[in-house]
């Protein structure tokens, strides 16, 4: 039993390592996303309560 727990423990660091890579990987695309469609939003609704020229 004590020769498979070193395994098993540098198993889930190696998993829990490329799953923060992951988070941070698409947090990054994520939120960048997201900041360009809010301002699409914000732009739209600008043009809308605009006087027409």
């Amino acid at each position: 039993m004590d020769g498979t727990q070193p395994a098993s423990d540098q198993q889930a660091t190696e998993f829990t390592r490329r799953l923060d890579e992951l988070r941070q990987d698409f947090g990054a695309v994520y939120g960048t996303r997201d900041v360009i469609q809010d301002m699409k939003r914000e732009i739209d609704e600008l043009r809308r309560k605009a006087p027409p020229a």
